[in-house]
């Protein structure tokens, strides 16, 4: 819904908003065809430089068919602070962005100074590992069904894993959490896995500046955060309405 407002409303009419995605079941999934062309278009401003990374995935956690890709982002959307169940934007949460949100300013009754909308990502690198991974600080730990909250993340990542995939950003066009959304549950560039039951969990801000990473904020504003911030602030900035201010970001 942001492309006109970045002279990219050629690329917002390729879009079907009345299709899905992505059509089967796993295993047999395609990207669906009236979005097939859409799903696979760079868009430059989703895209931060210092990431080299490759932004073209023929596969993530549901197969592509054959010839299909996505075209995957930098820029992630604040599903808030991770906390509680928060960590999952099936349901409403305590940020902006959650399945069949319709928050706006009249929500954010922690102010739009404070309240974090959008941050950068790494790209994952596209794969499956069984094995940890040596470079691991960019992929997501898969850490099986259950209902873990508030937990230390780190632990969760290092301990026994279903395996690790290399799917961060890797659609813009995707709702799916590690696709395009981030939760400020755990600091910026924190240097273990992210960690997810099923499509959801707790993903980190990162980027590959020293010290940390730009946010944007609800007034429009962007800040570099630190990676030394307070864990309470930084959790806070995710919230939309904890009624505690996130001074200090």
């Amino acid at each position: 819904m942001l492309l006109p407002y970045a002279e990219q409303a050629d690329l917002q009419d390729l879009i079907d908003f009345s299709s899905p995605i992505y059509t089967g079941r796993y295993g047999t999934t395609s990207i669906h065809p009236n979005n097939e062309a859409a799903a696979r278009t760079l868009v430059p401003m989703f895209r931060c430089p210092s990431d080299g990374r490759e932004d073209l995935f023929t596969q993530f956690d549901c197969d592509t068919a054959a010839g299909q890709a996505y075209r995957g982002t930098n820029v992630v959307a604040s599903t808030g602070s991770g906390r509680g169940t928060a960590r999952d934007p099936r349901e409403k949460n305590d940020g902006l962005f959650y399945d069949g949100s319709q928050a706006g300013f009249r929500d954010i009754l922690d102010g739009t100074s404070h309240t974090v909308v959008f941050s950068e990502t790494l790209l994952g690198d596209g794969t499956i590992a069984r094995t940890r991974p040596v470079q691991d600080y960019d992929a997501v730990a898969w850490v099986g069904h259950g209902s873990v909250m508030n937990p230390d993340v780190e632990s969760l990542s290092r301990g026994p894993v279903w395996g690790w995939f290399g799917y961060r950003g890797y659609a813009w066009i995707s709702g799916k959490a590690y696709a395009s959304t981030f939760n400020t549950y755990d600091p910026p560039n924190t240097n273990h896995p992210d960690a997810c039951q099923l499509a959801y969990g707790w993903f980190s801000a990162r980027s590959h500046h020293s010290g940390g990473v730009d946010v944007s904020l609800a007034d429009g504003s962007v800040r570099f955060v630190t990676e030394s911030v307070d864990q309470e602030i930084r959790r806070n900035a995710g919230s939309i309405a904890d009624r505690n201010i996130s001074e200090g970001l």
